[in-house]
């Protein structure tokens, strides 16, 4: 799981901003999670300024990790990177020094051809968000067929990438995206390919045949979606929830008992070790687990002082 804090100046102007960068240095120095990487932070091109894009570059090349941001989601980026005195705001990006290898640009909407080749030969990673983009109206992403080194994402809606892969598929054909079909299928691999370089683990292997099985055991998130609509797909994934029940310790809150540190709001995540694929799900930031949603009700009974406990929906 890749995770970062995204600074910013909106609120506080850069004392706020030397907050989150400090926040993302301290993640990633006292991170002890063997399948957990930290990345620094920066929220959006536009809610920056200089110095701390710069600042968040050098931090990055110290600590050995990329640069999160978002680029050009919306026209407004673009505007202000031009009143700063920069071509467009991936320029600005990398004027400043603020995209290492194994970065991640998020968006990329109103970027240009030439500008996503720039991502590529950075060796940096594109991260298109079809649902985010047209539920915010802000377009769609045309230039991305100019890179291999591109990965689909949610951008704050629910993990559920089947669902983000067809969103995809229905606007690259809604908007005559010029990327042919395997570009585009490609994309559904590329968060594999891109975690792959920062754990130095190969999760692709065999990863495309895999997908096209839907595992008879269905995960959590999926039966939610499964019940409040009949149309809703069902879960495609590698191996079965049940399979990584006993892997991680139920959470309190959103916060993994025994840590110090929050884990995202809802993520699919592999396992980076000795090849084993297998996904922990999580949602609204409990660490859901088949053998925990299978608990009897006598038991949630027990759990409970008043003998009035629940099991979560869908048990």
């Amino acid at each position: 799981m890749l995770v970062t804090y995204g600074a910013t100046e909106r609120n506080d102007g850069r004392d706020e901003a030397l907050r989150g960068l400090a926040e993302c240095a301290r993640f990633i120095r006292a991170n002890r999670f063997e399948r957990v990487k930290g990345l620094v932070g920066l929220h959006a091109s536009f809610t920056v300024g200089d110095d701390t894009v710069r600042e968040a570059g050098e931090l990055a090349r110290a600590l050995g990790v990329g640069v999160h941001v978002h680029v050009a989601e919306d026209r407004a980026d673009v505007d202000d990177a031009i009143r700063r005195g920069y071509a467009g705001p991936l320029e600005r990006i990398i004027a400043l020094g603020a995209l290492p290898p194994r970065s991640i640009v998020a968006h990329g909407v109103w970027l240009d051809d030439a500008s996503v080749r720039r991502v590529d030969e950075a060796g940096a990673w594109l991260v298109q968000n079809p649902r985010s983009n047209a539920n915010n109206r802000v377009g769609y992403p045309r230039a991305l067929h100019a890179s291999r080194r591109v990965a689909i994402g949610t951008d704050g809606f629910d993990a559920n990438m089947p669902v983000e892969h067809a969103a995809l598929l229905a606007q690259a054909s809604a908007n005559g995206d010029f990327a042919d079909a395997a570009t585009l299928d490609a994309r559904r691999t590329g968060a594999w390919r891109m975690a792959g370089e920062h754990f130095g683990v190969r999760f692709d292997d065999g990863l495309d045949e895999a997908l096209r099985v839907t595992s008879s055991s269905e995960c959590p998130v999926s039966r939610r979606a499964r019940s409040s609509s009949a149309d809703a797909p069902s879960c495609t994934k590698v191996g079965s929830c049940t399979e990584t029940s006993t892997r991680f310790a139920r959470t309190r809150g959103n916060r993994p008992r025994g840590s110090g540190h929050a884990w995202p709001r809802c993520a699919a995540r592999p396992a980076a070790s000795t090849g084993a694929r297998w996904w922990v799900l999580l949602s609204r930031g409990r660490a859901r687990s088949a053998r925990r949603l299978r608990r009897p009700a006598a038991w949630w009974r027990r759990r409970s002082p008043r003998g009035g406990a629940s099991p979560p929906s869908g048990s």
